[in-house]
């Protein structure tokens, strides 16, 4: 019994194309081989023009002279129906919405159980369950049944796209509506986590905390030193954080 998926490629305008894969379409095999070996678009757009298949392969194309068919083929290939046993009318589908794609998963069409989905704008990879078709999550290792997540090359890390920049969030108010009952899953919880550095404090904010600490703990503090001016001291370090906010709020918005 084969376990049928879709899997579509998202381009920045919204259109989409899309293929039929027969074989082993859940997460652990599909989704796995999709994240090792299929996560840039020049690839995945490859992956299109190949049409249907009947399995994905970790390799999209046998070595040159290598024989590779439908009837012999070369383990770890990929089988397409249109370069391995010949039909013709095994391309990819395209559409121009991208909510008609989600509404021919929910509908059955090709009895797919999975769907797969590479946004280009954020090189990431999406999925979606029969059983609960229009509900989309990002893929990840562990969903794949991977626990450690491979070691990337450093040329080939990409920094974590925080909820209001995800490409899929930015689809939705674009592209066509979506029906009332999508629910947008934007959760990041299996990306690495990114560890950054704190700032120092500035020295005047160090001396206020230590006062502090020694009202609250020690309950005293200098002669020199009272309530009434930390006070006034936090109240000044409070309008200069809130000058430097407003500062780095301006620059990242020239940025955009």
């Amino acid at each position: 019994m084969s376990t049928r998926s879709t899997i579509a490629i998202l381009n920045r305008d919204g259109s989409n194309e899309s293929i039929y894969c027969h074989f082993d379409g859940y997460p652990e095999h599909v989704g796995k081989v999709l994240l090792e070996n299929y996560n840039t678009t020049s690839i995945v757009q490859a992956l299109m023009r190949l049409g249907d298949l009947s399995i994905l392969g970790p390799v999209m194309a046998p070595a040159g002279g290598s024989k590779h068919s439908y009837n012999k083929p070369i383990e770890g290939v990929t089988v397409a129906y249109r370069r391995d046993r010949g039909e013709t009318e095994c391309l990819a589908k395209r559409c121009e919405s991208f909510d008609l794609l989600l509404k021919s998963f929910a509908a059955g069409d090709c009895g797919a159980v999975y769907l797969y989905i590479y946004d280009v704008t954020g090189e990431a990879w999406y999925y979606a369950e029969c059983n609960n078709p229009m509900s989309l999550h990002k893929l990840s290792w562990k969903r794949c049944g991977v626990n450690t997540m491979p070691k990337t090359p450093k040329e080939m890390r990409k920094p974590c796209l925080g909820p209001s920049l995800d490409p899929i969030n930015r689809h939705r108010s674009k592209a066509p509506k979506a029906p009332k009952n999508l629910a947008w899953d934007d959760s990041y919880e299996e990306e690495p986590e990114v560890k950054e550095s704190t700032p120092k404090a500035p020295k005047a904010a160090n001396e206020v905390v230590f006062n502090l600490k020694k009202l609250v703990y020690e309950d005293k503090v200098d002669n020199t030193q009272t309530l009434t001016e930390l006070s006034a001291q936090l109240v000044e370090l409070r309008d200069t954080m809130n000058v430097a906010f407003n500062n780095i709020s301006k620059t990242l918005l020239k940025l955009k």
